[in-house]
């Protein structure tokens, strides 16, 4: 798995430090950096490939009846050498009341482009890609964004209360970071949950 970050993100330093493979982004590689996760998603799960065009339509269909207002995000890859020019009109014709906007992504054993979002690897690539990996520490983080004096004693002093008052700076920083509930928006006007904005107000 593939994320993209702004070369100057707060989070490349630690992920570098942790072994994640890093690498400038081909399509902007002054500002924007790649960084590869290895994923293991386990014994018998179905992955793209074994996913026909017509089921990933139907899947995107789903969930854009029951699931969203706004358009569902898809990208519907195909095996270029099954799926003919033809079918594909037939397919949209299909499911052009159903979907709002989705795109088509030939399924290329070199991939269609550079640095896709996902990509299947093998076992050893994966367990080497593992094996590189440590513990993601994101402390610095919170350090950088709240001057928060008990971080910085439990740093330098020794005493028995060091983890505790680590633990409770962290507590702190972590609920100043909780984004506020989401509005929802139509139209006409945007509406939200008060008491859940008081609650999150107050701690």
């Amino acid at each position: 798995r593939r994320v993209r970050l702004s070369a100057d993100s707060e989070l490349v330093q630690p992920l570098l430090l942790a072994g994640y493979h890093i690498e400038a982004a081909e399509t902007d590689p002054n500002n924007t950096v790649v960084v590869s996760v290895p994923i293991d998603v386990g014994e018998g799960v179905r992955v793209q490939k074994d996913i026909s065009m017509w089921e990933q339509l139907s899947i995107a269909a789903f969930m854009q009846s029951y699931w969203a207002d706004n358009q569902v995000s898809c990208t519907v890859t195909f095996d270029p050498t099954r799926e003919t020019e033809e079918s594909m009109v037939a397919a949209l014709d299909v499911f052009q009341y159903q979907l709002k906007g989705i795109s088509f992504l030939p399924r290329m054993e070199a991939g269609a482009y550079a640095q896709m979002p996902y990509e299947e690897i093998s076992a050893e690539q994966f367990s080497d890609m593992s094996a590189k990996l440590k513990p993601l520490d994101l402390t610095q983080l919170y350090e950088m964004h709240f001057d928060l004096p008990e971080v910085k004693t439990s740093r330098t002093e020794e005493s028995k209360d060091d983890t505790s008052t680590v633990e409770n700076a962290m507590k702190k920083a972590a609920i100043e970071l909780r984004p506020m509930p989401d509005r929802f928006c139509d139209s006409d006007s945007c509406v939200f949950d008060e008491e859940l904005l008081k609650a999150t107000k107050k701690t």
